[in-house]
């Protein structure tokens, strides 16, 4: 069932969907730019967002280069 309203009017409702790996996708703006697609992951030490979504946003001036690590791969 798809829910449509909150029970507590204090709480948010996030949509989200599931990907073809099983991985939990949420759709979210970051500082009002263009709709992105991210994974939730509950149990992460540290988020993430690639190269090339900083540089289409232009958000090189907003990463610290001590904080950029090299990410091989998501899952696992």
């Amino acid at each position: 069932p798809i829910v449509t309203q909150a029970i507590d009017p204090q709480a948010s409702v996030i949509p989200f969907r599931f990907t073809e790996s099983g991985l939990i996708s949420i759709e979210t703006m970051l500082d009002g730019a263009e709709k992105m697609h991210f994974i939730f992951d509950s149990g992460a030490s540290i988020s993430v967002i690639s190269d090339r979504a900083v540089k289409r946003l232009h958000w090189e001036d907003k990463i610290l280069a001590a904080e950029k690590i090299h990410i091989v791969g998501a899952a696992g």
